[in-house]
């Protein structure tokens, strides 16, 4: 059963916020509605560090101030395909300007601040398409994050709660437990990592709080949605380093005695997928890399799902290194995944998603060319959806090919 999400993550305001200390762990809540939650799991509210009248909303161009072409259009993000980077050169001096300088927290402007900015005129370190960083470290980004509290679903009988897995990091989790008809039985266990171009976005987003409601109560599984740490105010591999310790966290239950009781009870860790979209099926590539390399003591990962995934080819490229500062150039493997990488995989089998008008359309295909060709043991197999776009399944959880990749989603869990 799909359940539908508002579609507010993607539209064309442009957020900014201001902090009176460094920027927090997890980015600020712009929903007033905050839930009573269990002291185990994550008050919403210790991380909304600003006033709802400190929250200043105003329409914006997705083109930066030097592109943006003089005649007004009504397109607004609807153009970002048009969107012009600067040229290589330029980069790379902003991106020695910018990595020398801290990042500071998101930031509401003054009115001169706003004025400096619309006319052009700001000290601007570094522009793409998903956020600004000025000289002084403050960061804009042009798509806000919502997030939502965890929420019980009536209909499917799907249950949610959100755990910090570090208090250090804060990094956490939000878990999704089905219908339990019979408590005996043990389930698959699907780890799954949100997209958001590594910088905006949420597992408490309403689109993937959504998403996740639906992949679980039609998969029968114990879901787990992780929630990173988002560049440029944290630097890649934050991301990488988030996931993998939740991915831990996770296999810690094999015996029954974790931290937390849904996994205890339920999760057969013999089980485990991983799973993720555009910038999550990024890092789940990494994860399962990863669990080949060094494994991943009390689980057994099966399967790992990759929709939409992003893997370098595209002019996002120098974004991701701009938000890596260790990067190793255009062929680092996490950018683009080495041969030696793909073989070494731990699982039994892979499914990609791809959309016929997506433009990373040709980077699924690619990966799953180089994974057949690199020697690895296990099946793999792609999915093109064909007419849609990048990550339409987010956007219409009731569409007919929505519904689709969610089957296809369920019968690759349950696959005897």
């Amino acid at each position: 059963m799909a359940i539908s999400a508002p579609r507010c993550w993607f539209s064309s305001v442009f957020s900014s916020y201001r902090y009176p200390t460094p920027f927090p762990c997890q980015p600020p809540i712009l929903r007033r509605s905050i839930s009573t939650v269990t002291p185990t799991a994550i008050n919403h509210r210790s991380h909304c560090m600003v006033a709802p009248n400190a929250i200043n909303y105003r329409k914006i161009s997705p083109i930066p101030p030097n592109k943006i072409n003089k005649q007004k259009s009504a397109g607004g993000l609807r153009e970002e395909k048009s969107y012009a980077f600067r040229d290589r050169k330029c980069w790379k001096r902003d991106l020695r300007v910018s990595q020398s300088t801290a990042f500071r927290s998101f930031s509401t402007q003054s009115q001169e601040d706003d004025e400096e900015m619309e006319s052009g005129n700001a000290d601007v370190a570094y522009d793409c398409r998903f956020f600004r960083v000025y000289k002084d470290g403050r960061v804009h980004k042009y798509h806000p994050t919502d997030k939502i509290p965890s929420s019980d679903h009536p209909q499917t009988g799907v249950r949610s709660k959100d755990v910090v897995v570090s208090s250090e990091t804060g990094v956490s989790v939000r878990l999704f437990l089905p219908k339990i008809d019979d408590p005996d039985k043990k389930l698959p266990l699907l780890f799954y990592i949100h997209g958001g171009g590594f910088s905006f976005l949420s597992a408490f987003s309403p689109s993937y709080d959504s998403y996740l409601k639906s992949l679980v109560a039609e998969a029968n599984v114990i879901g787990v949605s992780v929630e990173y740490r988002l560049a440029p105010e944290n630097p890649i591999p934050a991301c990488y380093d988030d996931s993998w310790a939740a991915l831990q966290w996770v296999a810690s239950h094999a015996d029954g005695n974790g931290p937390e009781p849904w996994l205890n009870s339920h999760s057969d860790m013999n089980r485990v997928f991983i799973a993720g979209d555009s910038a999550g099926g990024n890092i789940a590539h990494t994860l399962a890399v990863r669990v080949g390399s060094i494994g991943l003591p009390g689980a057994k990962v099966v399967g790992v799902v990759l929709v939409h995934p992003y893997f370098g080819g595209t002019v996002d490229d120098e974004m991701w290194l701009y938000m890596c500062p260790t990067n190793s150039g255009l062929e680092d493997p996490r950018l683009k995944p080495a041969a030696e990488d793909l073989a070494r995989l731990r699982c039994e089998r892979v499914l990609i998603f791809v959309a016929e008008k997506d433009h990373l359309r040709e980077i699924g295909w690619r990966y799953y060319e180089d994974l057949k060709k690199s020697g690895w043991k296990g099946t793999v197999e792609i999915v093109e959806n064909h007419g849609e776009e990048h990550g339409f399944h987010l956007d219409n959880l009731t569409g007919d090919q929505t519904v689709d990749l969610i089957a296809r989603f369920e019968s690759f869990i349950n696959k005897d």
